[in-house]
């Protein structure tokens, strides 16, 4: 089963889905997660939080939105700029789905211009089609420092045509 949840408190945030598991008589929330360590090596969290009668979540800030109709193989773009004002973690949330080949990877960075270049603070890839009516995506930089003027580069690395969209939370 998955639950969808929206909310409005300034504006309406995108709609979040949750994984809901029956484990006896009980329930859980699953997420999982790709975390980027600050060496780059990329490893895969599953995370079950207890349902109880009345749940109480923790939320991150929706700083950015990005949504792409057309990102051809080879090609890259980056993101309008954000800021990061938390001790949180930056975290992507995002769906993605690439027509035209089998050959999918897509690059996902954080980063901003730094005395004229690009200072990349993590890396991650999603290798596979995340439908936005399923599952989505979800890649977590434990190492970005607080500070404006970050963008999320996303690049085709693959052959095929991308669609996709999500946030960034911090």
């Amino acid at each position: 089963m998955d639950v969808q949840e929206t909310w409005n408190t300034t504006g309406t945030l995108p709609v979040i889905a949750y994984k809901v598991l029956k484990e006896g008589d009980q329930w859980k929330l699953q997420n999982e997660e790709l975390v980027i360590g600050a060496n780059g090596q990329v490893s895969k969290q599953t995370l079950k939080k207890q349902w109880i009668e009345q749940p109480t979540f923790s939320t991150f800030a929706d700083v950015l939105y990005w949504e792409i109709e057309s990102l051809q193989g080879g090609s890259s773009l980056s993101t309008r700029m954000f800021s990061k004002s938390t001790d949180n973690n930056v975290t992507l949330n995002g769906w993605q789905v690439i027509s035209g080949s089998t050959d999918i990877n897509i690059e996902y960075m954080i980063g901003k211009p730094v005395n004229g270049k690009f200072r990349e603070f993590g890396k991650g890839y999603v290798g596979q089609n995340k439908p936005k009516d399923e599952e989505w995506f979800t890649l977590t930089y434990s190492n970005v420092p607080n500070g404006d003027g970050y963008k999320v580069h996303i690049a085709n690395i693959g052959t095929g045509i991308m669609k996709g969209a999500g946030n960034v939370y911090n």
